[in-house]
């Protein structure tokens, strides 16, 4: 979802590089795992999500992926 940050934040979303962030963000709930305002989540390992559909992957910089993907929460 897209709302401004004030909002955001008043949702319970945390998030890093404020700086960066323009009038609207994005929030990125997994619920009872994460609400983020950012690209997206964040986790260590895939494993943490379960079961998701990966729908783009990317090249964040060097040696880094970054994937957008469907969470399936059945």
């Amino acid at each position: 979802m897209e709302m401004n940050v004030k909002d955001a934040k008043e949702s319970g979303a945390i998030g890093i590089f404020e700086s960066k962030y323009g009038d609207i963000v994005k929030v990125y709930d997994i619920p009872g795992y994460s609400l983020e305002i950012c690209g997206g989540p964040h986790v260590s390992n895939t494993a943490e999500l379960g079961y998701f559909k990966i729908i783009k992957e990317q090249s964040s910089s060097l040696g880094v992926r970054r994937i957008k993907a469907i969470v399936d929460l059945d």
